[in-house]
């Protein structure tokens, strides 16, 4: 994986599933909310959950509209 300058001033820790979040989006390019939570078997609000840091970070993106939208990496 790349290096990545990241947004937030706040430290972002990785925990085990932001990393298999960041490998999934790595291996599949982008994915939507409902694919990425039945990947890592998790509920909605748990993908949410990983997913927000990572955007506020700027480490991923979203791309589409709300109802549906994509998730990225980010180029670094």
């Amino acid at each position: 994986m790349k290096a990545f300058n990241l947004k937030s001033p706040q430290k972002l820790v990785f925990q085990p599933r932001h990393q298999q979040l960041l490998k999934l989006l790595h291996d599949h390019g982008s994915m939507a909310p409902a694919e990425i939570w039945k990947a890592l078997d998790i509920s909605r609000q748990g993908a949410v959950d990983l997913i927000h840091p990572l955007i506020e970070a700027g480490i991923i993106e979203k791309l589409g509209s709300k109802k549906n939208g994509r998730y990225l990496l980010r180029q670094p």
